[in-house]
């Protein structure tokens, strides 16, 4: 667990800290404004406060050491909420009829669920709320009785964890929308219900607007997210390229540093050319400048007027890139590295299949809920699946296709429910289920 300060580290922890010592939130870096408003380059600070509350709360007060003991007691608290997410959904699915050792394995066994856990950052957090507004949500669908409480308990839940990650905040309409549909399959929807899941989820968004309006001097939600390197993250995203080549390239040229990219991300030779030129410069110089993100933006405006299509399908791509990839949690790749290469390939190919067989399981889930539901002879877990399926593609369609990320780490929350889904395609569909709804006979 213990390791130096990175890049968004640094932010957390001197929020936490300053939260923790003053007994209240840090006030706004004029700078960070500036660029806000368009006055200046640089990042701006667009980040609500969730997490710096909980690494108040967790620190004791004690930032003497983050690299190490304060690391310690976040990976521990993640770690926790990682695993009490996977028990939860593992009963879940035994419960739905999956065999018990497949469950286990398909839900304990891949490491990238607990890719962030010892990072100073909020995904754990996000998957552990998630996580849990999902089964109450689905409880709140089962319910034989109206189940406000469910209802309520779940949108506040979910409403949360646009206090750590903001894109979050589009996340809780379109659930309880989703978990609404499914509920009509199975009991009426009362108005109650509805203006209760509004009601929490706006007084919730209400304590967020207070706290960026108090922070910024304007009314708002978030912030505008402007980052130093946007030009060059835009440029990136212009060529096909896999995580590892696309964003270690923008991170490494940054920094101010030397950096290659593979021949496909140019367009013609005299884009590589000025590339090659360009990165060369800020090496030499040691920093990056605005004057070198502007040429990155010119280079990628150029590459969108170009090829349109292109852009479509590259945001395509990313989408099918956050799930087949074949990143590995970095604590794990560090304990491996004394393993001979003989031995640690295949270790690797095998997770790699095993990533392969949870995503073929998850499209097996889908199928059979799909015909499930169509027919109108469902149980319980069939509701599930189609809950946490929606969670899923909800998700990919966010990040990939709308915000154009390509940061696997961002669908670290879509992981256990999809995994879940894996795991509850292997029941026997000839078991009898006791909670089987058939339309016809409820008629």
């Amino acid at each position: 667990f213990r390791q130096p300060l990175i890049i968004d580290e640094f932010y957390y922890v001197a929020k936490g800290q300053y939260l923790a010592s003053h007994h209240g939130f840090a006030p706004a870096d004029p700078r960070a404004l500036a660029v806000e408003r368009g006055e200046a380059w640089g990042n701006s600070d667009w980040r609500p406060p969730g997490y710096a509350i909980f690494l108040a709360a967790i620190s004791g007060g004690d930032f003497s050491d983050p690299a190490g003991a304060l690391r310690l007691r976040v990976t521990v608290a993640q770690l926790l909420m990682v695993a009490v997410s996977l028990l939860a959904l593992y009963q879940g699915s035994v419960a739905a009829g999956a065999p018990p050792f497949a469950a286990a394995i398909l839900l304990g066994a891949p490491p990238w669920t607990f890719f962030a856990v010892n990072e100073i950052g909020p995904d754990p957090e996000a998957l552990f709320l998630v996580t849990c507004a999902l089964l109450l949500l689905w409880r709140w669908i089962i319910a034989k009785r109206n189940g406000t409480l469910w209802l309520t308990s779940a949108t506040a839940v979910l409403t949360i964890s646009l206090f750590l990650r903001p894109e979050m905040i589009v996340m809780p309409p379109l659930l309880v929308a989703a978990a609404m549909l499914l509920r009509t399959r199975v009991a009426r929807i009362s108005i109650r219900q509805i203006a209760a899941a509004a009601l929490v989820f706006c007084a919730l968004v209400g304590v967020e607007v207070a706290y960026r309006t108090w922070f910024s001097g304007r009314v708002g939600v978030f912030g505008g997210l402007h980052i130093y390197n946007s030009g060059a993250f835009d440029w990136a995203n212009g060529w096909l390229g896999t995580e590892k080549e696309t964003y270690d390239f923008v991170y490494t040229v940054g920094e101010g540093k030397a950096a290659q990219v593979p021949e496909r991300a140019f367009d013609s030779a005299a884009e590589r050319d000025e590339v090659h030129r360009l990165v060369a410069g800020i090496a030499a110089h040691g920093m990056y400048t605005a004057a070198d993100d502007d040429v990155f933006r010119r280079l990628a405006e150029q590459k969108r007027h170009a090829h349109p299509l292109r852009v479509v399908l590259l945001r395509a791509w990313h989408t099918i890139h956050l799930w087949m990839n074949v990143e590995t949690n970095s604590p794990l790749l560090d304990a491996l590295a004394v393993v001979p290469r003989a031995l640690r390939r295949p270790f690797y190919g095998a997770l790699l299949l095993l990533r392969i067989a949870a995503l073929a399981l998850a499209c097996v889930a889908f199928a059979r809920c799909a015909r499930e539901l169509k027919r109108g002879a469902f149980d319980d877990y069939t509701l599930l699946v189609a809950l946490l399926l929606f969670y899923v593609a909800a998700r990919s369609i966010l990040i990939g296709l709308v915000l154009n990320w390509n940061v696997h780490r961002y669908v670290l929350s879509a992981w256990p429910p999809l995994l879940c889904c894996a795991a509850i395609a292997l029941r026997n569909q000839k078991r009898s289920q006791a909670s089987v709804r058939d339309r016809a006979t409820d008629r």
